[in-house]
């Protein structure tokens, strides 16, 4: 399986797993993070989004080994950044930041460890045929049954109203990598 399409599973199974603190999830492609452009944006209740990104390898025998279900994604001749459904996406998501009313708080409430756990729970609910093993270590990693892997990296956080990361996950001030006990 190739990222783009694990983050689209992934988007699918957050979404219906209507975690209270989830209050929306997109795709990269659907925010025009041409940044990390495949992965999923968790937009949280306290109005931070969260970056996950999605990085794969081909199984051993390289791409004729994949599964032809799920075919290659198109890829952009250049930049993703000069993509123009990433270009109309980035305006939109770029509006809508500009468009935030609520509070904001320094920091957010949900620790990457606790996203990513996440991520694992929901990918190990949906008992996908073709998952075969889900496992977090620093990051995501979910292996294939046609033996690709799939990486969920934490990106980092945009803080609410704004469009550019706070913060990449590897800079994330340690206080806020603390696990409080009600998110999980």
């Amino acid at each position: 399986m190739f990222p783009h399409q694990y983050a689209g599973l992934l988007k699918g199974w957050l979404a219906a797993a209507e975690h209270p603190g989830i209050t929306q999830v997109r795709t990269c492609a659907e925010i025009g993070r041409h940044e990390q452009p495949v992965g999923v944006a968790l937009t949280l209740s306290d109005g931070w989004t969260f970056i996950l990104q999605c990085v794969g390898t081909a199984p051993d025998g390289g791409n004729t080994n994949r599964d032809p279900r799920y075919p290659a994604p198109n890829l952009p001749d250049g930049s993703w950044e000069n993509m123009p459904a990433y270009q109309v996406a980035r305006k939109v998501f770029e509006r809508q930041q500009g468009a935030y009313s609520g509070l904001k708080s320094r920091q957010p409430q949900a620790t990457p460890g606790a996203l990513l756990r996440l991520a694992l729970k929901v990918t190990e609910a949906a008992e996908h045929e073709h998952v075969a093993i889900t496992e977090k270590v620093d990051n995501l990693k979910v292996v294939f049954a046609d033996g690709s892997t799939v990486y969920g990296l934490a990106a980092g956080y945009i803080a609410p109203g704004e469009t550019k990361l706070a913060h990449p996950a590897h800079d994330v001030p340690a206080d806020w990598r603390k696990e409080p006990a009600n998110v999980s």
